[in-house]
């Protein structure tokens, strides 16, 4: 019986071995070692500015012995979820040949920018939940179990505040005359009839609400 294994190391070099039993799957069997997997975003001191909706994702692509593969273009497609196991996709990436953008080792490392090339756009994603959830899935294998949770980094944490410099920049035109039109549109889900939707204060100081 032959088995699949991932070992991956992540942030502060956090280890983990993950073992997936083989079926019927290719003669060549994979092993990832994920170097990291960060979010790219913009200077967080300019709060106007987009970010990269795209995962740095850098890893080792290597045989079931430990041995870097060949150097050449391998077939992956990543997934996300919002599910340690089953669901259904949020998003699909597809890094191959058919797709134009194979991955290209050089001693087993590869490096992919998650949300790039042809049809790969992150762009509905709001990356608004604390569960996401990645799938990677090498040539014709079957996805590796078990998925692994990303992680936040130090600017998600500060933009989870909208804590910075003090500035708010938005710079959006208005679409329309309708309310959800307007450049800022709060909409929470619920709110009892006395409750603030939206107060300024100076110092503590109420200024308006």
């Amino acid at each position: 019986m032959k088995f699949f294994k991932l070992r991956a190391l992540f942030g502060l070099h956090t280890k983990t071995t993950f073992v997936k039993r083989r079926q019927a799957l290719p003669i060549l069997a994979f092993a990832i070692s994920l170097i990291s997997a960060i979010f790219s975003y913009s200077n967080p001191e300019k709060t106007s500015a987009a970010i990269l909706k795209q995962i740095n994702y850098q890893g080792r692509l290597t045989n079931l012995s430990g041995e870097a593969v060949t150097d050449g273009s391998y077939d992956i497609v990543f997934k996300l979820y919002d599910v340690p196991t089953d669901g259904t996709p949020l998003w699909t990436g597809n890094y191959t040949s058919a797709n134009g953008n194979p991955i290209q080792t050089v001693n087993g490392v590869f490096s992919v920018l998650l949300g790039g090339g042809t049809g790969n756009s992150m762009d509905s994603i709001d990356f608004s939940s604390n569960t996401y959830y990645l799938g990677v899935k090498v040539g014709s294998d079957s996805e590796m179990t078990p998925r692994k949770r990303l992680s936040a980094v130090p600017q998600a944490f500060n933009a989870n505040s909208l804590i910075g410099d003090g500035k708010i920049n938005i710079t959006g035109a208005p679409s329309g005359t309708s309310v959800n039109s307007g450049t800022v549109f709060i909409n929470p889900g619920s709110a009892a009839a006395n409750n603030t939707l939206m107060g300024v204060a100076v110092g503590g100081v109420e200024k308006l609400k």
